[in-house]
């Protein structure tokens, strides 16, 4: 239900570790596999040392995840906001055409 809504899914695989001693990568890339709109953030970077950067390049290299599932984190988080429908799909298309212009394939 939650899928077909389009909830959005906030992740933090960095601080995941440090609560549970896991980052939770699997659970992640399952949701993102099933169609969920799952986002990468942070979470109080300052005490568990991850930025939003960091957390993507942690959960990147411990899932395999391709440059193509990159995008469609990213873009995610910005279907996922609050902002309005007009800049909401500005963002997305500056996604889409930073993948395009580093030859990333896009995702489906």
């Amino acid at each position: 239900a939650a899928i077909a809504k389009g909830i959005g899914f906030t992740t933090c695989p960095v601080s995941n570790s440090f609560v549970t001693d896991q980052m939770k990568s699997d659970e992640i890339v399952s949701l993102l596999r099933k169609g969920a709109r799952v986002m990468v953030n942070s979470d109080d970077p300052a005490y568990f040392g991850g930025y939003v950067g960091d957390n993507y390049v942690a959960l990147a290299e411990q899932a395999g995840l391709t440059a193509t599932d990159l995008v469609q984190l990213a873009i995610n988080s910005f279907e996922a906001s609050w902002l309005t429908a007009r800049r909401r799909d500005a963002f997305v298309q500056d996604v889409r055409d930073y993948a395009v212009s580093a030859g990333v394939e896009l995702p489906v």
